[in-house]
């Protein structure tokens, strides 16, 4: 069982991950969103050709590692660091700890935003879209989300992580 995130939804964290701080975060940043947004999020979470099995609603996993972009067809990520990411369906949502970790509030909460502005643009069936990202940005923009610092946030971390060096080092202590 994992921590509670919003309604019946649960977070799935992987071993050494900071579960706590992340569905903090995740409840904070699910707050700052208009609810007419959230309803819609929800709608579609529960809609019965949503359930899988005996599980209704999202599978958002908290994950420890850096996700294996070698899998991913998506020429997106051939040079990006992936802080999260949504699936078509707007139903399995995951998120790097090692990042997350180490965000600032606010950018965590605009990542989050991002990726739940996903979720929005599949249940009104545009995941098909060339600007699937931009306009993710800009919904989370409208929501009032921080998006742009996020890049700011990211920018040495990501020219670390092309050369194959430490992206995030541990804390001493």
């Amino acid at each position: 069982m994992g921590l509670k995130l919003i309604s019946s939804f649960v977070l799935e964290a992987e071993p050494d991950t900071d579960s706590v701080r992340f569905a903090r975060a995740f409840r904070s940043t699910w707050k700052k969103i208009p609810l007419s947004w959230r309803r819609r999020i929800l709608a579609h979470w529960h809609r019965p050709s949503r359930v899988i099995g005996k599980r209704k609603g999202p599978r958002i996993i908290l994950r420890a590692k850096v996700f294996d972009r070698g899998s991913l067809k998506n020429p997106r990520f051939k040079n990006d660091a992936t802080f999260a990411m949504a699936s078509r369906s707007g139903d399995f949502l995951q998120f790097l700890a090692p990042a997350f970790d180490r965000m600032p509030l606010r950018i965590a909460e605009a990542v989050i935003a991002h990726e739940l502005a996903h979720v929005v643009q599949f249940e009104a069936n545009l995941w098909s879209c060339t600007r699937l990202e931009r306009e993710a940005d800009i919904i989370a923009l409208a929501w009032g989300f921080p998006i742009y610092e996020v890049d700011e946030w990211a920018q040495g971390r990501i020219a670390r992580y092309r050369h194959g060096l430490p992206v995030w080092r541990k804390r001493a202590g």
